[in-house]
């Protein structure tokens, strides 16, 4: 199992294009997971 862990604060604007491109690589979606970690942010995430 593979950890994507993506620490973050204040960039949620880029998060969407950054897990887009996670998702398109060629590991099979059952081998990793993805960690997004909210540093505090002060703007909420929208997906």
């Amino acid at each position: 199992m593979l950890s994507v862990i993506i620490c973050t604060y204040n960039r949620d604007k880029y998060i969407y294009n950054v897990l887009k491109s996670i998702a398109e690589n060629t590991l099979s979606p059952e081998k990793y997971e993805i960690v997004l970690v909210d540093n505090n942010c002060n703007v909420p995430f929208k997906f």
